[in-house]
C-alpha cells in the first residue's frame, strides 16, 4: 500500500496522469486538471520503486548543488566555520504516518512540527535548530544535506528546502532561491 500511494504521489509531483494499483481488485484513476481519461500504464512495483529510485536521486543531487552554491554565497557574505547559524528545513510526503515518523526521529536534535495541506493533499514536516544556534564547517553542511536527503527518503519524504540565517551578521540565505538546471 506504501509503494502505491508513493507512485500516486509521484504522478502528482511529476504532473503525469496515471493509474495506480490501490488493491487488488481496486483501481482509482488519477487524472490531469483538464479531468481526461488517459490509458492505465501497468507498472510493477519493481517499477514503481525504480521510478520513486530515479526521482530520489535527482532530488538529492538537485539538493547538493544548492548547498554548493549556497555555501558559497554564504562565504562571499562573510560565514565561516565560526558563524554562529540558525538552520530551519521542510520535507513533505503524502502519508501521514512517514511524516510523523520522520519528525520523531529528527525531533532527537531538531524542534519539529507537521501539517497536513489539504489543498495539495500533502504533509508537510518542518524543522529548526531554533532558539540555538550552531556553527557548521562546509564538509558538515554537505553531510547535514546528504543526511537529510537520505532520512527523508527513508520515509518516502522529500526535503525540500531549507533556510539559513546568521542573526549576528543580519543575514539569510534559502535554498529555494536557488538554480540549479538539474
Amino acid at each position: 500500500m506504501r509503494l502505491n500511494k508513493v507512485f500516486i504521489f509521484l504522478a502528482l509531483v511529476f504532473g503525469f496522469v496515471v493509474t495506480a494499483e490501490i488493491s487488488i481488485n481496486h483501481q482509482r484513476k488519477i487524472s490531469n486538471e483538464q479531468n481526461i481519461e488517459q490509458p492505465a500504464m501497468d507498472l510493477t512495483d519493481a517499477d514503481k520503486q525504480k521510478l520513486w529510485d530515479e526521482y530520489y536521486s535527482k532530488i538529492r543531487r538537485r539538493r547538493l548543488a544548492e548547498a554548493k552554491i549556497l555555501w558559497s554565497n554564504m562565504l562571499i557574505d562573510g560565514i565561516n566555520e565560526n558563524t554562529e547559524l540558525q538552520m530551519d528545513f521542510k520535507h513533505f510526503c503524502p502519508i501521514e504516518n512517514d511524516a510523523i515518523n520522520l519528525a520523531k526521529q529528527l525531533s532527537e536534535n531538531y524542534e519539529m512540527k507537521t501539517s497536513f495541506d489539504k489543498e495539495q493533499n500533502m504533509w508537510f514536516v518542518y524543522g529548526t535548530t531554533r532558539p540555538y544556534s550552531t556553527t557548521v564547517s562546509q564538509e558538515n553542511f554537505i553531510k547535514w544535506i546528504e543526511f537529510m536527503a537520505d532520512v527523508a527518503n527513508s520515509y518516502a519524504c522529500v526535503f525540500t528546502n531549507w533556510t539559513i540565517e546568521a542573526p549576528k551578521l543580519d543575514k539569510i540565505f534559502k535554498s529555494e532561491i536557488i538554480e540549479t538546471g538539474i
